[in-house]
């Protein structure tokens, strides 16, 4: 059974827009880097770049960085 918190998170989960993807266009895995550009019209270009990188030196140990 969800509390009243985890309820709403899945009903706002549901209620984002769907977007494609397309693998490896939008796509890149390598060394300690996974990037994924998904459209964003709000941007110039239409596109945002969502990056996460494995950082060893970091106590949490990602570096998250988003357009």
């Amino acid at each position: 059974m969800l509390g009243d918190g985890q309820e709403e998170g899945e009903v706002r989960l549901r209620a984002c827009v769907r977007f494609e993807i397309e693998m490896p266009r939008d796509v890149y895995l390598g060394g300690d880097t996974l990037r994924v550009r998904v459209p964003d019209p709000d941007l110039d270009g239409g596109l945002a770049t969502v990056a996460v990188v494995e950082m060893t030196t970091r106590p949490q140990g990602l570096h998250l960085d988003c357009d």
